[in-house]
């Protein structure tokens, strides 16, 4: 006599097996957000270094980014056309979707990336930043001004 379904032992290897693979794929996954979220934030750094350089080109103005290591912050400024500075926006890294901590930032001995009114940087440097065990390095080239992550 033939039975139909499948037996107590089946169900509980099946179980096991599906219990294995999830515990192994699980903390891969959480990984993965985590790389993630350090890709996202550095990939926000680059593109304001480089909407910065742009702006001070295209406005002919000077364009700073000032990271605060403290609070995980930096904000970028302009000179208006009488050389005062006027913030346009604060990136408060910490918060949601990033929260990253910003390890370091040096720009020849200063925090503050500067481009000049023709888009050229006053000083190459490096920013870090941290999410969990992850680190990436953003890199701002003093010959070229381009910005880039890894």
């Amino acid at each position: 006599m033939r039975r139909r379904g499948f037996s107590f032992i089946e169900l509980v290897i099946v179980l096991a097996i599906t219990l294995l693979v999830a515990g192994i794929a699980v903390p891969r996954m959480s990984n993965a957000s985590t790389r993630y979220q350090a890709d996202y934030a550095a990939k926000k750094i680059v593109a304001d270094l480089d909407a910065a350089r742009g702006n001070a080109r295209l406005r002919g103005v000077t364009q700073t980014l000032t990271f605060n290591v403290i609070k995980n912050q930096y904000t970028v400024t302009k000179s208006d056309d009488g050389g005062t500075a006027v913030n346009e926006f604060t990136v408060d890294l910490a918060q949601p979707p990033y929260g990253a901590t910003i390890t370091s930032a040096n720009f020849g001995g200063a925090s503050v990336a500067t481009f000049t009114g023709y888009g050229e940087c006053v000083a190459g440097g490096t920013v870090t930043i941290r999410i969990g065990s992850i680190t990436r390095t953003i890199t701002l080239d003093d010959a070229s001004g381009k910005a880039r992550w890894q």
